[in-house]
């Protein structure tokens, strides 16, 4: 059982933490390789000319990985249409098969620079990153909070994945990969980060860990497992299935139902960090 504790108490464990997020990426992820078709840092179509072949050496010299000669270009050409590069730089994921995980490695890493959801495959229990946390007004979500250790996410995934398994089994033609979330429940386990403070502002939940809970913004509604419950398989199972029947006790998240000066419900969005 995990004892629920305020952020007080955890201040001093941040830093402990911030370590040990930078190496969770190799637990999640496993092994995959990686194909960058790159030549300059600004993006444009693959079919341009790679310019000259000094600048190609001066950039790919700067990566760790293989590169095919300047002077093969036709083998250059018919990677990136192998791999339906559109754009330079691209950064390509692939499994140890040389089965495409995606084409935006690029983008996954400005969004998830620690990896925390490495090698970005579709999952049934995500991290709770930026990129996720938009995602939330469109889909209601069951969240665990956790401080970050690597023992706390394996315990995370541990509690939610048979309730997202099941949940994914009553649903077989759902595709992550395609379909759109909405009202498709998400699992996500949230960590002691800045996304994590912006989500407990913005719902109203308590600053404390663990603490699992069912948040639904396209409704304005979350819910919180009782204090002093343990946080475990059947727990986390029941908490789930109470939510799906609506036989949670729910609040209102205020941001979402705030009156605006005319009446009526004014829906406000989870602040954007890439503007602040």
């Amino acid at each position: 059982m995990m004892t629920r504790c305020t952020k007080r108490n955890r201040e001093n464990s941040r830093s402990k933490r911030e370590s040990s997020q930078a190496t969770s990426w190799r637990r999640l992820g496993g092994r995959v390789n990686f194909r960058a078709v790159s030549n300059t840092a600004r993006p444009r179509r693959a079919n341009n000319s790679v310019g000259s072949e000094e600048s190609y050496k001066t950039y790919t010299e700067t990566m760790p990985w293989l590169r095919i000669p300047f002077e093969q270009e036709d083998r250059r050409q018919r990677l990136a249409r192998a791999l339906d590069v559109q754009a330079i730089p691209t950064l390509v994921i692939l499994d140890p098969r040389d089965n495409i995980i995606t084409l935006e490695g690029r983008t996954e890493l400005l969004e998830d620079p620690e990896g925390l959801n490495f090698p970005w495959t579709s999952r049934l229990v995500n991290i709770l990153t930026e990129k996720y946390a938009t995602s939330l007004h469109d889909a209601p979500a069951i969240i665990l909070f956790v401080e970050g250790d690597d023992c706390e996410i394996q315990f995370g995934e541990s509690v939610l994945l048979p309730a997202a398994e099941l949940y994914r089994r009553e649903r077989p033609d759902y595709d992550p990969n395609f379909d759109d979330p909405d009202d498709q429940l998400q699992f996500y386990i949230a960590l002691d980060c800045e996304t994590s403070d912006i989500l407990r502002e913005f719902v109203g939940l308590e600053d404390a860990v663990p603490l699992l809970t069912a948040v639904d913004i396209p409704r304005g509604l979350y819910a919180v497992m009782e204090d002093g419950a343990e946080i475990g398989v059947e727990s986390v199972q029941q908490f789930v299935d109470s939510y799906r029947a609506g036989k949670l006790q729910t609040h209102k998240i205020t941001a979402v139902h705030k009156q605006s000066g005319g009446g009526g419900d004014q829906q406000q969005q989870l602040p954007d960090k890439s503007q602040e």
